[in-house]
């Protein structure tokens, strides 16, 4: 376990003893430290990226923010649609290598 202290620099010379005297108590409640693990103990099925994740999407679920997607996705769908085609033709276009115009080399005129 780590402890930070945060005081202002010049409160530090009369908080320090009253912080060392609140951890002199603490300790780990018998069976739950790390040492005393034994095989058959629950273990998460997740892991630190699920729990950051997990907290995103409860707190946009919180905000509503799955609601305002799910009403513009259900009244713009085809929107999406079109625009999802648009930026497919527009990439297909890029990546073909043909240009829409053909360029053929014309003949000087003679004035």
């Amino acid at each position: 376990m780590e402890v930070v202290l945060v005081v202002q620099p010049d409160q530090l010379a009369e908080t320090l003893p009253t912080f060392r005297n609140l951890l002199t108590g603490y300790s780990f409640q018998t069976g739950e430290t790390y040492a005393e693990y034994r095989p058959g103990d629950r273990i998460a099925k997740y892991g630190l990226g699920a729990l950051v994740l997990g907290g995103a999407a409860v707190g946009a679920a919180k905000l509503g923010l799955f609601a305002w997607l799910a009403v513009f996705l259900k009244k713009g769908w085809k929107l999406v649609v079109v625009a999802f085609a648009a930026v497919a033709s527009f990439f297909k276009k890029m990546f073909s290598g043909r240009s829409a115009k053909t360029s053929e080399p014309s003949e000087p005129k003679q004035v």
